[in-house]
């Protein structure tokens, strides 16, 4: 924003980066800045890794804005930025010419790359980084998280504590290393909640209620109905996981096998010491988020280490019952359950 106001954001630019919520705001900031309001049709071009070729690159940079302050080209995953050497489609020549334009660009456009991720030993990501503005939308730090929340919440008009600040955080799980939590769901997390609060204050059953986070809280409740008495429960919550995503077994059932294993690592560890270790004596020694061990505890006294192993050996089983083709996923998800 800074270097927008003082203009001096080079004529092509590169968005990269984990946050892909932030590298959109970034180009919607581009986008208000030079593009015309209702001029996308005319003034601006997306290209992308199924229609972007260097020479229809170039030929867009090159042709004039008519009615915008600048001409904008997108140009979104082409293999380039994602592959060193030989890229998919393209010849050497075609990174060359793209290379020859970036030291040489047309002033009336801005072109702008965007990835998740590119390779740094490509050679068009090589010449960006000499030529280009690069920014680099990595996951925010604990102050710019709970700024984004308390801004888009007192945009909604509503205050929140600051304990509920750090309940709403944790329950994202945003900050656990091995968490794919990012500002996209956790903006439409904070929109639930948006909707859940009243009275323009966010309470903690607000937060319970609307955050999902990163799932754990689903398969911790899966867990007790496929291991206690109540498979109904179960396979309620399967049916409705499922009828959302029908092709999402395989990621379900690695979800339980990855929370038990967590389960039983956790419940190990405590059960080695005799005076009961922290969570933070098991983070210590494993390196798992604080928050995540502390949570995975409160679930692991409900369990022996027999009944965490035989579930985690049947879970095993179905998933390799799955890989092997030897049961439809839904079939071998279904009998694991019922078997438990």
């Amino acid at each position: 924003m800074e270097e927008l106001r003082q203009e001096t954001v080079k004529d092509t630019v590169l968005l990269t980066g984990e946050e892909t919520y932030l590298i959109r705001w970034a180009k919607d900031m581009l986008k208000k800045r030079y593009l015309a309001p209702g001029m996308e049709a005319m003034d601006m071009s997306l290209f992308d890794e199924e229609n972007g070729s260097a020479e229809d690159i170039i030929r867009s940079c090159e042709t004039f804005s008519m009615f915008s302050a600048r001409r904008l080209v997108l140009v979104r995953n082409i293999p380039p930025l994602l592959q060193a050497g030989q890229a998919k489609g393209w010849g050497k020549e075609d990174i060359e010419r793209l290379k020859d334009y970036l030291a040489h660009p047309n002033e009336r456009t801005l072109l702008v790359f965007m990835a998740a991720s590119v390779n740094g030993k490509s050679e068009l990501v090589k010449a960006l980084k000499k030529t280009a503005s690069c920014y680099s939308f990595d996951p925010l730090d604990m102050k710019e998280l709970r700024s984004f929340a308390a801004k888009r919440l007192a945009a909604r008009g509503l205050k929140i504590r600051s304990r509920d600040m750090d309940l709403l955080i944790e329950e994202t799980g945003y900050f656990v290393k091995e968490s794919q939590y990012r500002l996209d769901q956790f903006a439409n997390d904070l929109e639930k909640i948006a909707a859940h609060a009243e009275n323009g204050l966010v309470e903690r059953s607000d937060i319970l209620d609307a955050v999902d986070g990163e799932g754990e809280t689903f398969i911790f409740d899966l867990l007790d109905g496929i291991s206690g008495n109540d498979k109904k429960k179960a396979f309620e919550m399967i049916q409705n996981r499922l009828s959302r995503d029908p092709n999402s077994v395989q990621s379900l059932l690695g979800s339980i096998i990855s929370q038990m294993e967590l389960l039983y690592m956790v419940r190990e560890f405590m059960d080695s010491d005799p005076r009961g270790m922290s969570a933070r004596g098991i983070h210590d020694r494993t390196g798992i988020h604080e928050y995540r061990v502390k949570k995975a505890m409160g679930y692991a006294r409900r369990y022996s280490l027999d009944r965490m192993r035989s579930i985690l050996l049947s879970a095993y089983d179905a998933s390799f019952q799955i890989i092997s083709g030897v049961l439809e996923p839904r079939l071998a998800l279904e009998l694991f359950v019922a078997q438990i």
